[in-house]
C-alpha cells in the first residue's frame, strides 16, 4: 500500500501523504525527491521516527535528489503515518510518497 504527492511550491519542507497500512509488522518507506535548477539540495531533517537511508543530489543542469527513510512499527490498521523532509534550502518541484512492506 502506498500514497503520494507532487507540487511546483518552493520550500524548505516536504510532508508525505498520510499512510494508514494494515495491522500488523510493518516497514515504512518514505521518500521525497525534487528538482531545483543550479542548487544541489540535501535533506537534513525527517520527523516522525523516520531514520534516513540516502540522500543523492546529480550535480547537473536540474539538481535532481532522492531522500529514502524508513521506519518499522506495529501496526494497528486504524493510525496513519507520516513524514516531513527538511531540504538544506529552497527547492522547486517536489514530489513524495510513502509506502507499507510486511515484515
Amino acid at each position: 500500500m502506498s500514497a503520494s504527492a507532487h507540487d511546483t511550491n518552493g520550500s524548505h519542507l516536504y510532508t508525505t501523504p498520510t499512510l494508514t497500512p494494515t495491522a500488523g509488522p510493518r516497514l515504512l518507506l518514505a521518500s521525497v525527491a525534487s528538482l531545483t535548477t543550479g542548487i544541489a539540495s540535501t535533506i537534513t531533517d525527517w520527523t516522525d521516527n523516520f531514520t534516513e537511508v540516502a540522500d543523492v543530489c546529480n550535480p547537473t543542469s536540474d539538481y535532481p535528489m532522492q531522500g529514502v527513510a524508513v521506519r518499522d512499527v506495529s501496526a494497528d490498521g486504524m493510525t496513519g503515518y507520516m513524514t516531513t523532509a527538511t531540504y538544506s534550502q529552497s527547492v522547486g518541484t517536489r514530489s513524495a510518497m510513502i509506502t507499507s512492506f510486511i515484515l
